[in-house]
C-alpha cells in the first residue's frame, strides 16, 4: 500500500506541472493589457509566465489581477503575447480589444524588374511568412520563404531571382500564423536567356545538355528514373525504349537505344 501511495503521489506531481497557453496577437496602441488572475492556494496563482514578442517578462505580480506592461513598445508596434498558466485554471483578458488588429492584408504592387520581385503589402501580422513561387510545368513550385516585418501600415519588399530563360510567371503567397493565406495576382518576367537544348533524341549512353540545369527522366510510364543537375546524364543503366526529360519549362522526349 505505502508503494501504491508513493506512485500516485507522484503521478499528482506530473499533472500539476503541465502549463497552458493564451495567446494573444494584436497591434500596440498605447494601453497595458489586464489580466483576471485566478488564485490557486495561499501563494498560489494561475499565470506562470509572460511572454511578449518572444522575450520573458519580469514583472508577474503575484496577485488575482494586474497589468501586462506594454509601454516600451512603440505604439503600431505588432505584438504576440503568450500567457502560461497552470492545468485547470484559465486568466482572462478583461480587454482584448485594446490589441484588436482591425487592418486586413492586402498585397499592393507586385512587380518583375532587373531580375527582382518588388512588392507592396498592408495588414501583416507577426510571424507572417512570405512564399516567392513560379510556375514550372503548370504546377507553383516554392523557390523560397521569406519572414515578413510585421509592422503596421504599409510594408516594402524585394527579392532577387534567378529566371529561366524564355517566360517566367511568379507570384507571392502571404502565410498568416493562423493558416489563412493570400496570393498576389502572377506576375510576368522574359529574359533573353538563351533557352537550354539537349542532344542525342537517340541516346546510346549519355545525354546532354548546351549547359549545366536541374532535370528530371521519367519512363512512358511517368515513373522517375533519373534527376539531378548538370549538363551531361549517364544513361547506361536505362532499358532501351520511350523516357521523357523535365528540365527548366520543358518536357520533351528522346529514345534510349
Amino acid at each position: 500500500m505505502p508503494k501504491l501511495l508513493f506512485f500516485f503521489s507522484l503521478l499528482c506531481v506530473s499533472l500539476n506541472i503541465q502549463a497552458g497557453e493564451l495567446v494573444l496577437d494584436g497591434i500596440y496602441r498605447g494601453t497595458n493589457l489586464y489580466i483576471q488572475n485566478p488564485r490557486l492556494g495561499e501563494n498560489e496563482f494561475c499565470v506562470k509566465e509572460v511572454f511578449i514578442n518572444g522575450e520573458k517578462s519580469e514583472m508577474i505580480p503575484k496577485a488575482t489581477a494586474f497589468d501586462i506592461n506594454l509601454s516600451h513598445l512603440e505604439e503600431n508596434t505588432a505584438i504576440r503575447i503568450r500567457i502560461i498558466h497552470h492545468d485547470g485554471c484559465i486568466p482572462k483578458v478583461i480587454n482584448p480589444n485594446a490589441i484588436k488588429a482591425t487592418e486586413n492584408f492586402q498585397f499592393g504592387s507586385v512587380e518583375a524588374e532587373n531580375n527582382q520581385l518588388k512588392w507592396k503589402a498592408k495588414g501583416e501580422k507577426v510571424y507572417g511568412k512570405y512564399f516567392i513561387m513560379r510556375l514550372s510545368n503548370n504546377k507553383w513550385e516554392t523557390e523560397s520563404v521569406l519572414e515578413c516585418k510585421g509592422t503596421v501600415g504599409e510594408n516594402v519588399y524585394q527579392y532577387n531571382i534567378n529566371p529561366l530563360a524564355g517566360l517566367n510567371t511568379y507570384r507571392i503567397k502571404y502565410l498568416e500564423i493562423s493558416g489563412r493565406s493570400y496570393s498576389s495576382k502572377p506576375v510576368d518576367y522574359t529574359t533573353d536567356i538563351e533557352k537550354v537544348s539537349f542532344y542525342p533524341k537517340r541516346v546510346s549512353s549519355t545525354l546532354n545538355f548546351s549547359r549545366e540545369v536541374k532535370y528530371q527522366i521519367r519512363d512512358a510510364y511517368g515513373k522517375l528514373k533519373l534527376e539531378g543537375l548538370g549538363n551531361k546524364v549517364a544513361c547506361n543503366e536505362l532499358e532501351s525504349g520511350l523516357y521523357y526529360v523535365t528540365f527548366e519549362n520543358s518536357t520533351e522526349k528522346f529514345f534510349k537505344k
